[in-house]
């Protein structure tokens, strides 16, 4: 479009310098034969087929005009971009390549969930749109200048590229679901107390006898476990006093 645009620019200037010199040199010439091909024009008018000939030529002018101006107006998408080397090289770099390096960059930087860039090349310079989830605990305001500035290193110092713009970013952040670690550390939900007659592991605890004090060493009473087998075997072993 551009090499299209150059040679159509360039016959309409080479038209006007050649009809400003020729009125120029002989207006009165100039003005006659632009009379002559109006009274010519006039009279080919009323032939029906003139006519149907003249309407379908502006039709195809016209469309041709409209298809132009279409495709000057929109912008042109390119799958590679232009990198802005000082040498004697011309290098492009693909869309995707850069897209996947912003990506991977870019997820390193905490508070990031997820990310998912977007690249268009225009051809001399790109522009970044890009889909951040945050997390809960991010700030959104620094989060946003952090991806900026990596965003904007990596395609002008890194990749040698040209940014068109700022850096567009759309974040989502949802808040922490219910019963979720805050922060903080501590759990959203309290954990539930055990009972008085269960412990942390599952066991349950013998009741404590209120009677039963715990002071001094002194007073601890020492409980033996006795083995009923061995009781019984040495009881049997005794004589009876019959």
């Amino acid at each position: 479009m551009n090499v299209f645009n150059r040679v159509v620019m360039i016959i309409l200037i080479i038209a006007v310098i050649v009809s400003t010199v020729a009125f120029l040199v002989q207006p009165a010439e100039v003005l006659n034969l632009a009379l002559r091909w109006v009274t010519v024009l006039q009279d080919q008018l009323a032939d029906n087929l003139i006519f149907g000939y003249l309407v379908a030529g502006c039709a195809v002018i016209l469309f041709v005009m409209l298809l132009l101006l279409f495709l000057e107006l929109r912008r042109s998408h390119f799958s590679i971009a232009r990198v802005q080397t000082t040498g004697r090289s011309d290098v492009w770099l693909g869309v995707q390549s850069i897209a996947k390096t912003i990506e991977f960059r870019v997820d390193e930087l905490q508070g990031v969930r997820t990310v998912k860039p977007k690249v268009t090349s225009r051809g001399d310079d790109i522009e970044v749109y890009i889909e951040l989830d945050a997390s809960p605990s991010a700030s959104i305001i620094d989060l946003t200048e952090q991806v900026t500035q990596v965003c904007t290193d990596i395609v002008e110092r890194q990749l040698g590229l040209k940014l068109h713009g700022k850096v567009m970013l759309q974040v989502t952040q949802q808040p922490y679901p219910r019963g979720a670690v805050e922060p903080d550390g501590s759990d959203a939900a309290a954990e539930p107390v055990p009972s008085d007659e269960e412990s942390g592991d599952g066991d349950i605890l013998a009741p404590v006898d209120a009677n039963v004090s715990t002071g001094d060493d002194d007073d601890v009473i020492d409980i033996i476990p006795v083995d009923y087998d061995e009781a019984e075997a040495e009881g049997a072993d005794e004589p009876s006093s019959e």
